[in-house]
């Protein structure tokens, strides 16, 4: 099942909430995991599942830090009603742990790292949806990540539509996951 076009909008209502509801109580705790090959589109359908029974969505290639990874999330949305979304992402093949970091688009189209170390959050026109964490609120204005995105770019366009919004997109140390 997919979004349906509304007038040009998503509409992310997949399920309402009574067969959301009867999902979350048999699942009882357990994760939903996908697995395929690369570029299958596990990705965009773990999203879709996600947003539909207001879960936590998170790549199967990536680990928080410590348990209180989302806590600093969900903090850092609620001191600012102007960041949108809050992430970050620390690659494991870097050799720099100290280091998290979005992603800003030069003139020229190309995409270059925002370094956010710790203390030291910065503003960024994107964030790898590796960890990619924002209000719900917000993420139905936006009408979720675009389905015809399956691999590739959509962070770009997701965060490029929160911005056009008027919020902030924020690298943040303290909410970075390890991108393996």
């Amino acid at each position: 099942v997919g979004p349906r076009q509304q007038g040009g909008q998503m509409d992310m209502n997949l399920v309402n909430a009574q067969q959301a509801r009867r999902i979350l109580d048999r699942l009882a705790g357990r994760s939903i995991v996908f697995v395929g090959l690369m570029g299958a589109g596990k990705t965009v359908i773990g999203r879709r599942v996600a947003q539909a029974l207001d879960l936590a969505f998170l790549d199967s290639d990536t680990e928080f830090r410590d348990s209180d990874t989302i806590a600093r999330m969900v903090a850092v949305l609620e001191n600012d009603r102007s960041i949108g979304l809050v992430g970050g992402e620390i690659s494991s093949s870097s050799g720099r742990p100290d280091e998290a970091y979005g992603r800003n688009v030069g003139v020229n189209g190309v995409s270059r790292r925002v370094i956010a170390r710790p203390g030291q959050p910065v503003a960024c026109d994107y964030l790898a949806t590796c960890n990619c964490f924002g209000r719900r609120s917000v993420m139905m204005q936006v009408g979720g990540f675009d389905p015809y995105y399956v691999f590739g770019a959509e962070d770009n366009d997701f965060c490029t539509r929160v911005r056009r919004l008027g919020f902030r997109c924020i690298a943040s140390y303290e909410t970075a996951v390890i991108h393996k």
